[in-house]
């Protein structure tokens, strides 16, 4: 049976959790920053993208597991090998690095597939629940984040989008200030043939 929420009964759901989802990642960069400058110093220490990636998404894990230990109606998960922030056992949230273009940076398997076609079924759970995104977009250097974002997707269309970037405290990690010419952007109510994106707020 699925379970398909409104964008409505989503915010209302994860509205109180809001702050620490984005502190979470914040943090994850921050010791991802801390690491690269700690090493710096050694000639041949050179990381690449995907390593980047891998090392914020662990961080990530511990830090929602950190912040999220104890919190009401929330369960930290591993299962078919995703990580999930389980909300009152109706919304999943996975977290990834978002793309300028707002892809996922994912490998497209079966189970991503799934997921993003909210169609992933969970062992001992009768009904589906909604499958959220929750990540961030870097600054051309990779040196900061610029935005956080909640996204729910039904196959390859994004459905909407929430800009999450004002609930993460300003002194977590400095930002990049996002440049006027992203406002026409946040405002497309339409899906667009060329990215598949709709609702973005």
């Amino acid at each position: 049976m699925n379970n398909k929420l409104s964008r409505e009964e989503v915010e209302r759901i994860i509205d109180p959790h809001y702050e620490k989802i984005t502190t979470a990642i914040a943090q994850a960069f921050s010791q991802y920053l801390e690491l690269s400058r700690a090493q710096s110093s050694q000639p041949h220490f050179i990381l690449n993208k995907r390593t980047i990636a891998s090392l914020i998404h662990d961080f990530t894990r511990s830090r929602i597991r950190e912040l999220f230990t104890g919190t009401e109606g929330i369960t930290v998960r591993d299962l078919n090998r995703l990580f999930l922030l389980c909300i009152d056992n109706q919304i999943y949230i996975r977290f990834k690095k978002i793309k300028h273009n707002f892809a996922t940076s994912s490998i497209q398997t079966q189970q991503t597939k799934d997921f993003d076609n909210q169609d992933l079924e969970f062992d001992n759970f009768s009904i589906k629940p909604t499958l959220l995104y929750a990540g961030y977009v870097l600054d051309e250097t990779w040196t900061s984040i610029r935005n956080f974002y909640l996204m729910y997707k039904e196959g390859k269309d994004i459905i909407w989008i929430k800009d999450l970037t004002g609930t993460v405290e300003q002194t977590a990690l400095p930002f990049v200030e996002v440049p006027e010419t992203v406002e026409p952007l946040v405002r497309v109510r339409q899906i667009s043939a060329n990215n598949n994106v709709a609702n973005i707020d």
